[in-house]
């Protein structure tokens, strides 16, 4: 997982804007002979005033905008994976046997023959089970930061605004 902050920085862009100056022109009233063939010559220049222009031309301009930036670091998570255990357990074992036991009574017989026992014991078992872990999962969110002009009097809306930059109809 990552934990992530937003921080601005400035970066610098090619901007073309009106560089305006403020220019000195002369107005004159041009005066012209007339030849005997019937050409026309200029004779100079009278009634001449000075007067100030502003004339704009376009100039490419370094503009600071603030960008952000997206720092991010590594946030480690614990989480429970599995957890292997051994416990302690008391068990019990049996041996059991037979023993001859004296039985006096009155009549002597002579019998032989096999006797059967059970020999009881507790045994540790594995035991598995199946469960399910949780493992922390981040979604990666990808932002783009766009600079648009702002409409006099209003907001921009966003969403029609990338909508039209992708072609795309609301």
């Amino acid at each position: 997982l990552k934990t992530c902050s937003k921080e601005m920085h400035t970066e610098v862009h090619k901007k073309q804007v009106h560089q305006c100056n403020n220019v000195t022109k002369t107005h004159c009233t041009t005066l012209w002979k007339l030849l005997e063939d019937g050409s026309k010559v200029w004779a100079g220049n009278d009634d001449c005033a000075d007067f100030v222009v502003e004339e704009c031309s376009p100039v490419l301009k370094d503009v600071s905008y603030p960008v952000p930036s997206m720092v991010c670091e590594d946030d480690l998570t614990n989480y429970v994976d599995f957890n292997n255990f051994t416990r302690e357990a008391t068990v019990y074992s049996f041996d059991c046997t037979t023993k001859p036991v004296q039985v006096c009574g009155k009549t002597t017989e002579k019998k032989c023959g096999v006797k059967e026992y059970m020999k009881c014991s507790d045994v540790p078992v594995e035991e598995c089970t199946t469960v399910k872990i949780v493992v922390p999962y981040q979604e990666e969110l990808h932002k783009k930061w766009c600079l648009f002009d702002q409409p006099e009097g209003g907001e921009v809306d966003i969403d029609k605004s990338v909508m039209e930059i992708l072609g795309e109809v609301l």
